[in-house]
């Protein structure tokens, strides 16, 4: 089902990044993950009414997102997820609508808080782990957990996916709403993607009750306790590891049968220009 979503959208004030990350830079947070159809982030957004101001870069709000995730030979990150170990830690290269690229690394707080962290690169090192990357990652893990870095790392898995980013006027809230989300193996031209007219909503505040998360549940929409998009990829894409905690929420939303790799197509969202950012399969 495509729903058009603009008429909600285009009623939210805009808010520049440099603004966005001075408000809300959110470094240290707890995020709560959930995937709806299109009718569910309808009513959502209805109810956020114009208390939330959305990301607009260059006069565009939908975002396209493209992720290159490394971890070892045995994909050891994967597997230190599915454990739940405290000390573990994600690391990827990420491209923001084709210009702008960062090493990001998320590692898990004392209180089981997200700590992100994050090193500006050139666009072209996007995919690749830098010598400069390699060494944030040793000093970062070893400030945070005294440990050091796996001696290897590779690339392991890309995403891609469109996003909006809202945050609320007041309170240090941000939501991001992801549509189209792909995943598959860097060695591989197969991709996974999420199926039709869902999308997967992150909300990120301080302590994990943040406005959305109050009004989700009353949409019938509770948070997904094992949502990671890496970990999804991995378990979809090497269908011989363990996946067990993932296997539900595969079969509910996303399609087993990898297609050719593309951009996924996008919801449709005119009349706006903004809104209306043309990437399709």
């Amino acid at each position: 089902m495509t729903t058009d979503l603009s008429a909600h959208l285009d009623g939210f004030d805009p808010i520049s990044l440099p603004e966005l990350e001075s408000h809300a830079g959110l470094q240290a947070r707890v995020d709560r993950k959930y995937i709806v159809d299109f009718e569910t982030l309808e009513r959502l957004l209805a109810m956020l009414g114009n208390d939330y101001l959305a990301l607009e870069i260059d006069g565009e709000r939908l975002q396209r997102y493209d992720s290159v995730y490394f971890d070892t030979p045995g994909l050891m990150g994967y597997k230190h997820h599915l454990q739940g170990r405290r000390k573990r830690f994600k690391c990827r290269t990420r491209l923001y609508g084709g210009t702008a690229a960062f090493f990001d690394l998320k590692m898990k707080g004392r209180r089981g808080e997200t700590v992100k962290r994050r090193l500006a690169l050139p666009a072209a090192a996007h995919g690749s782990l830098t010598s400069d990357a390699s060494a944030f990652l040793k000093r970062e893990l070893l400030q945070e957990y005294g440990t050091a870095a796996p001696v290897q790392l590779l690339p392991t898995l890309h995403n891609s996916f469109a996003r909006l980013a809202l945050t609320h006027r007041r309170r240090e809230e941000r939501l991001t709403l992801d549509f189209g989300l792909s995943l598959g193996r860097v060695d591989s031209d197969d991709t996974y993607r999420m199926r039709p007219g869902h999308v997967l909503i992150e909300a990120k505040s301080p302590n994990g009750l943040g406005t959305v998360d109050r009004i989700l549940p009353h949409l019938g929409a509770r948070p997904l306790t094992m949502c990671s998009k890496y970990c999804l990829g991995v378990a979809l894409a090497h269908p011989d590891l363990p996946t067990n905690p993932y296997r539900p929420l595969l079969r509910r939303h996303f399609d087993p049968t990898p297609v050719p790799a593309a951009p996924a197509p996008l919801p449709a969202l005119a009349p706006s220009r903004e809104l209306a950012l043309a990437i399709a399969a």
